[in-house]
């Protein structure tokens, strides 16, 4: 079938194994399902583990409040003081799953009301950038490999401020945003703000 990735087997002396399809690490000997080592499983999580660090350094949380839900006064005060109290544990239970936006944090572990809305499914970076922080300082890209091409041993995460010039250029000319239009505008206009300065 089209698109599919099948594991990737080799013979091993007559053991035979199963090869990660990222790093071509031995998986396990003999031969199993498996597409991808631990190793980059974690890697290719949909969202990266270290954005959260980046959100919780940009973000007012009163703001924040306000803006999803429209609260204000003693309403507001309420949520953010419920936010306080548990934000240690709201902070442990986001690293250990990464995947979900803070949103989908804060009402899984009931510190606001899931009311009806699109805020539930906004990314955390679009909830920064409508709290006027910068998508540049923000907005993380995975850099796998040196610039001489080399395997990175895991993925660099890296604000698009701090690219380097020809690296985005590379991705933009590679097509390794393709069908991302956010990326690719982001990637466009820091090109046009360095050209400028």
């Amino acid at each position: 079938m089209p698109g599919t990735m099948y594991p990737i087997y080799k013979f091993n002396g007559g053991r035979g194994a199963t090869l990660c399809h990222k790093c071509s690490v031995i998986i396990n000997n003999g031969f199993s399902n498996k597409i991808y080592c631990k190793k980059c499983e974690s890697i290719m999580q949909m969202r990266p583990k270290q954005r959260i660090p980046v959100f919780l350094k940009e973000v007012n949380w009163q703001s924040l409040i306000g803006l999803l839900w429209e609260m204000d006064g003693d309403e507001k005060t309420e949520y953010t003081k419920r936010l306080n109290e548990k934000f240690d544990e709201m902070v442990e239970y986001w690293m250990k799953n990464p995947d979900l936006r803070v949103t989908q944090v804060l009402v899984n572990m009931g510190i606001i009301p899931n009311k009806q809305g699109f805020w539930y499914y906004k990314e955390d970076h679009e909830l920064l950038i409508e709290l006027g922080r910068e998508a540049r300082d923000i907005v993380l890209w995975g850099v796998n490999y040196t610039k001489g091409m080399k395997l990175l041993p895991k993925t660099k995460w890296t604000p698009i401020k701090d690219l380097a010039t020809d690296h985005i250029q590379a991705i933009l000319d590679g097509g390794y945003a393709r069908g991302n239009s956010f990326y690719i505008n982001l990637f466009k206009e820091e090109l046009k703000l360095r050209e400028s300065t």
